[in-house]
């Protein structure tokens, strides 16, 4: 059996979310989240409480597309980033740490995140895979929660 044919099968077996024509889910990550990432830095102000439009994914999937926008937190150590959006009474929190930056705990969580293989985990990773670490640092990615601390809903700028 071919190696390709042994990871489009693995991936089928475990129900990992992304796209399995991606050669892996590095690569698929790689193409993505900076999609995502330049997507939540262009909005604005001027967003906040809007429905959003959402950015295509390479897998045609539009991530974000119909939350509402509540903003950006603000107070946060540098290089930390958080977004917040809206998902019927729901808020889910995108997070990502600029390379030099620390780190940053993920309030605990347990079976909210519909998009992640693994519910109990308190984040996944924008294609919906369990983000296991209590942390998110440097080199993480983007990692989302559907779990984020009432100090950073109330923290939106």
């Amino acid at each position: 059996m071919s190696s390709k044919k042994v990871v489009v099968t693995a991936l089928v077996v475990f129900g990992f979310s992304f796209s399995a024509s991606a050669e892996n889910l590095g690569e698929w990550l790689a193409i993505n989240e900076p999609r995502v990432i330049g997507y939540l830095q262009s909005l604005k102000k001027e967003d906040e409480n809007k429905i959003l439009a959402g950015v295509q994914l390479s897998d045609g999937r539009q991530e974000l597309k119909g939350y509402k926008y509540i903003g950006r937190v603000s107070q946060l150590p540098k290089k930390t980033n958080i977004h917040i959006v809206q998902s019927g009474s729901d808020y889910i929190a995108y997070i990502w740490i600029e390379e030099g930056g620390g780190k940053l705990s993920l309030p605990p969580c347990v079976g909210k995140d519909p998009r992640s293989n693994y519910p109990g985990w308190s984040g996944s990773a924008i294609s919906g895979d369990a983000y296991t670490y209590a942390d998110v640092h440097s080199g993480s990615g983007v990692v989302v929660t559907y779990c984020p601390s009432k100090e950073w809903v109330s923290g939106v700028r």
